[in-house]
């Protein structure tokens, strides 16, 4: 990933300016982690947020993951990225989340999801 753009979606995450949901990139003024970076992307490129889906300038949509415009453009590897920290866990029957996603849905804050994206967004 970018790490200018891991830097600015890091601090957007940290800004208070998003309140926090679930499930879905965006739900009635509340965004996943990856929804945060999408609306990042519609503030640097071109997209825009029709309900719950974002759509990129090129037309790729989605509900729950990084369009391919918007994973394109931020340098990322995946549309839902791993957590590399708890990957080897999850791997291993733990239980853990292994993806942004599932981390931002089973409670993590954004201030953590932050400091991993911080810590390991080269790997993203």
């Amino acid at each position: 990933m970018r790490a200018a753009i891991a830097k600015e979606w890091a601090d957007s995450l940290r800004s208070g300016e998003y309140k926090q949901g679930k499930h879905v990139l965006r739900s009635e003024g509340s965004f996943c982690c990856l929804g945060v970076l999408c609306d990042i992307y519609r503030t640097k490129a071109s997209g825009g947020w029709n309900g719950i889906r974002f759509v990129a300038f090129d037309g790729t949509s989605s509900e729950i993951e990084l369009p391919l415009a918007v994973r394109t453009w931020a340098g990322m590897q995946s549309s839902n990225p791993v957590n590399p920290k708890l990957f080897l866990e999850e791997s291993r029957g733990q239980g853990l989340p292994a993806t942004l996603s599932d981390m931002n849905d089973e409670g993590a804050t954004f201030e953590e999801i932050a400091d991993l994206i911080d810590s390991c967004h080269e790997t993203f």
